[in-house]
């Protein structure tokens, strides 16, 4: 059985990817929960709640080492803002995903947490490397780590090269590997989309970025500095939690950078598909 029949007929998995991939806490008392009294929920506001849990995937090759310090940097930012703005607490996983020249180090992940210092200090032992001299980096694995970490309310994605295509992936022998194409489309069918962000310039990642949001329900932003990283990680994961009638709102009374207004303008715009 290939990986991509896998999802056939189900949602995002649940289930722990085995050894090597960290299962998620549960039942831990996050530190708000402590001073706010729990409100009573209808059967309505139960179908319609967020989990607040989103993933974060960042290309850890060789020229992403600014992309790394950004994110270190970014994090308690992002994870501030939201929970400021949202009024909800919100948890965050980390995955660096490389390519297949570093197959010891060809993803790696944090924890789910709602810490954001855990997760900087986290970041502070990731270095960039690898990439080889394919014109693609493995997309498909840090999807597919995600997809078996568990249910996320969307993917924030960064990068500056594209998938592997199905004939590279092919060459290596990994024939029943879906690529990350494939495995977006699942992402769109479960209700998680993937929103992309595009590290530099080149025309092909672009396009394959575009694709990837595309079909998983998502948008793509450039990525062109740390504010840029803050505003459109923190408005992908308001439209997540809010919905688009607040991500308007939030716009319309907070200063952003022009990457942010332009990721923010395409988010109220809607999936393309």
């Amino acid at each position: 059985m290939s990986e991509l029949d896998k999802f056939k007929g189900k949602g995002l998995a649940t289930t722990s990817a085995g050894a090597g991939l960290p299962a998620k806490s549960e039942g831990v008392r996050l530190p708000w929960e402590s001073t706010k009294p729990q409100a009573s929920k209808t059967a309505e506001n139960i179908l319609n709640s967020k989990r607040g849990h989103f993933a974060i995937a960042l290309d850890g090759t060789g020229s992403m080492s600014s992309l790394i310090g950004m994110a270190k940097v970014a994090i308690k930012k992002i994870m501030s803002r939201v929970f400021v703005e949202a009024n909800a607490p919100i948890q965050v996983q980390l995955f660096v995903y490389r390519d297949y020249d570093v197959p010891q180090l060809l993803v790696e992940q944090s924890r789910l947490s709602a810490e954001a210092n855990e997760l900087s200090g986290w970041l502070n032992n990731i270095s960039a490397t690898g990439g080889g001299g394919n014109d693609g980096e493995a997309i498909e694995q840090g999807l597919l780590s995600i997809q078996r970490a568990g249910d996320f309310d969307a993917v924030l994605l960064a990068g500056d090269e594209p998938y592997n295509s199905r004939a590279y992936l092919d060459g290596l022998g990994k024939k029943d590997l879906p690529t990350a194409a494939d495995l977006a489309r699942r992402f769109g069918q479960s209700q998680c989309p993937i929103h992309t962000f595009l590290v530099g310039s080149c025309p092909r990642a672009r396009k394959a970025l575009v694709e990837l949001a595309d079909a998983s329900g998502g948008r793509t932003g450039q990525l062109d500095g740390s504010d840029a990283m803050i505003d459109m990680a923190v408005l992908a994961m308001l439209a997540g939690l809010k919905g688009r009638a607040f991500v308007q709102e939030y716009m319309e009374r907070t200063p952003l950078s022009h990457s942010g207004r332009a990721f923010g303008t395409l988010l109220l715009k809607g999936p393309t598909t």
